[in-house]
């Protein structure tokens, strides 16, 4: 299966793509570098050096890839960044992530897993205790949307 890995130079990113490879499907990797580094890729593994927020070429790297599947790794991981520019955290975690959405979407990719660090839904740090649980806003099953299936997009 070609599989598009968003942020698949980053530490985590590559290891999916070695394990892509591993199980016999065709990894093409697309990342800005901001963190990750073309070093971390097995040899012969396509790169598209592209930024998630750049809409245009990222449709064009989605038509150079022709992926079945996206494994969505790409952000701005940095704590002290999303703190000191919530807007950039935003631009590239939300907005970002609805591009690649949209140009999988488009052209009919038919998987689409998204990764995220388990911290950002934690109440850990909060100084009240949680007076109520916190449910994910996401179904992580299939919903049908425009006749076809896109899995693990569902409203609750």
């Amino acid at each position: 299966m070609r599989v598009l890995v968003t942020g698949g130079a980053g530490f985590i990113g590559s290891h999916v793509v070695d394990a892509l490879l591993a199980a016999g499907h065709e990894p093409h990797v697309l990342d800005n570098l901001s963190s990750g580094q073309r070093e971390n890729l097995p040899q012969g593994v396509p790169l598209s050096e592209v930024d998630i927020r750049d809409t245009p070429a990222l449709s064009a790297a989605f038509d150079e890839a022709r992926p079945e599947a996206i494994c969505h790794h790409a952000a701005q991981v940095s704590v002290a960044r999303s703190v000191r520019e919530p807007a950039v955290d935003a631009e590239i975690n939300i907005v970002g992530m609805l591009n690649v959405i949209g140009q999988a979407h488009r052209v009919g990719a038919s998987r689409f897993v998204f990764a995220s660090s388990g911290g950002r839904c934690t109440a850990r740090r909060l100084r009240q205790p949680m007076r109520r649980r916190w449910r994910c806003p996401f179904r992580l099953w299939d919903r049908e949307v425009d006749g076809r299936t896109l899995p693990g997009l569902g409203r609750r």
